[in-house]
């Protein structure tokens, strides 16, 4: 039962220290007393499922990054110069739900441009109420 023990927390810190699953057979012959036993690394098994959902998070993320990127993007120093506030500024309206900006992986806060547009200026005051 010992070797048993012994193997089965070998494969343990086996599996913890490579990340990756381990399989760990144990084989008891009724002709033997110490129990045949064997450990293995599993390799990931990646079905149509797992490959389609990875192609479609490859797809999300740069969309993203495209919808970040596009001109009607403006970053808090641009909405601060057109708005003649300062970037603090931009940034506590954001923080208070009276401005919406878009967090990306890489490129920081972007605030969509129809923000600073004059109609939407008068309705900001009702914004975070459709925030919730």
């Amino acid at each position: 039962m010992e070797e048993v023990a012994s193997k089965y927390l070998q494969a343990a810190k086996t599996a913890k220290a490579s990340g990756r699953s381990v399989r760990l057979t144990i084989v008891i012959k009724p002709t033997s007393s110490v129990p045949d036993m064997a450990m293995e690394g599993i390799a990931p098994c990646a079905d149509a499922l797992d490959i389609a959902l990875e192609a479609a998070r490859e797809r999300g993320s740069e969309r993203v990054a495209d919808i970040l990127n596009g001109p009607d993007m403006m970053t808090a120093d641009d909405v601060a110069r057109e708005n003649k506030v300062s970037r603090e500024t931009v940034n506590n309206k954001r923080r208070c739900h009276e401005l919406l900006g878009l967090e990306g992986p890489k490129r920081g806060v972007r605030f969509p441009r129809w923000q600073t547009q004059r109609a939407w200026r008068a309705s900001s005051r009702s914004f975070p109420n459709l925030l919730g």
